[in-house]
């Protein structure tokens, strides 16, 4: 497939995930457990963290991806970058993807830029229940129809400016100026494919003469959520998402003690082994993990019958548990990797330890933070 250029962003639209920012700003990622915050200088090849910071939520800040409780987030937010050492005010947020639609959309080839964004608002309009006005809308071209070169693929994706709203109204509430809203599952690739060197190359691949077009995928389980994005070079092309993550599991395995530590927010879960659970509610979750992880693939190959996945990348805080991805690779026949975003970062600063101790679960942030190193 020749893959076509990104098109110049056009004033009449809102964009959503795809522009890069010109520069220095904060990543700022607020999940349904903490808010994480992340700084980036790149300096040749290498990426420095030069400020980052993470704290625990109060209980019930967030509900389903929803700020609940603002006043207690903003705090948060303020406590956190005046903590973490950031110099930029300029910061990167994000919304999940449950709050997103993505579609790809096929359109004649020959259109110019003003035809382009006529026919994506034209899209848009039919697919959401909510007028243009009240949404964020964005979009990039995935290359020509393989059946048809006078098609061209499309990725559009739009958001309810209310979710993305509420999120801004959190950063400007702690003095810091929101310029870009991406969408987490964008954020979880862009950090891998920016600080990876076994990313995929920008062509498409073939593995011993194959007729399929290859791609990687990429599973992050968080506190709550497991999500599944295909992606090609830098573009995620099909994502899915469930209600699963460590919370989960953590919450069958607590003692009053940690029950009592949680709810007065004075640290994270500590378990990171796999020993460290009983081991029934243990087997139990690894079964989810894999059904959700086949349902995702399924649900992928019925839709996109020319492609394969090559290999499937691990992410999130649920991977600090030691075994875990060993254990899922033991039943999945697709080759398996763990990312760890401390094997191609440094830190400049010593006092900033927590990040590399809390790596797996900053990468939303991370992936924000490249927004202005693409």
């Amino acid at each position: 497939m020749l893959k076509l250029p990104y098109l110049p962003k056009i004033q009449a639209l809102s964009y959503l995930g795809f522009n890069r920012l010109s520069t220095s700003i904060l990543g700022i990622d607020i999940s349904s457990r903490a808010v994480k915050l992340v700084q980036l200088e790149k300096q040749g090849q290498a990426y420095h963290v030069t400020a980052s910071g993470a704290e625990a939520l109060p209980l019930g800040a967030l509900q389903n991806g929803t700020v609940v409780n603002e006043t207690a987030v903003i705090k948060v937010l303020k406590h956190v970058y005046d903590t973490s050492g950031a110099t930029s005010k300029n910061a990167a947020i994000a919304v999940s993807g449950s709050s997103v639609l993505s579609k790809i959309v096929d359109l004649p080839a020959r259109m110019n830029q003003k035809q382009l964004a006529a026919r994506i608002q034209l899209a848009a309009s039919e697919s959401m229940p909510l007028s243009l006005e009240e949404i964020y809308l964005d979009y990039a071209v995935l290359g020509y129809d393989p059946n048809d070169q006078h098609q061209m693929r499309v990725k559009m994706v739009a958001c309810p400016r209310t979710h993305a709203n509420s999120r801004e109204k959190i950063v400007e509430g702690a003095n810091l100026r929101s310029v870009a809203i991406d969408i987490e599952s964008y954020a979880l690739v862009r950090s891998y494919q920016k600080l990876s060197a076994s990313s995929i190359p920008n062509e498409s691949m073939a593995i011993d003469d194959s007729p399929f077009e290859v791609l990687n995928a990429l599973i992050d389980v968080g506190a709550n959520s497991f999500t599944f994005a295909v992606f090609k070079s830098d573009l995620v092309v099909y994502t899915s998402e469930y209600s699963l993550g460590k919370t989960s599991l953590e919450d069958k395995n607590i003692s009053p003690r940690q029950i009592e530590k949680k709810e007065n927010n004075k640290d994270f879960y500590s378990k990171t082994s796999l020993s460290d659970y009983d081991n029934s509610d243990l087997q139990a979750f690894i079964g989810l993990l894999l059904q959700y992880t086949n349902r995702s693939l399924a649900d992928f190959y019925n839709a996109n019958a020319s492609v394969k996945i090559q290999k499937l990348i691990f992410s999130g805080g649920m991977f600090e548990i030691a075994g875990l991805a060993e254990k899922l690779d033991e039943q999945i026949d697709i080759p398996t990797e763990i990312f760890s975003s401390n094997d191609y970062l440094t830190e400049t600063h010593a006092g900033r330890l927590h990040f590399l101790s809390q790596n797996h679960s900053m990468t939303v942030a991370l992936g924000l933070a490249l927004r202005s190193h693409c």
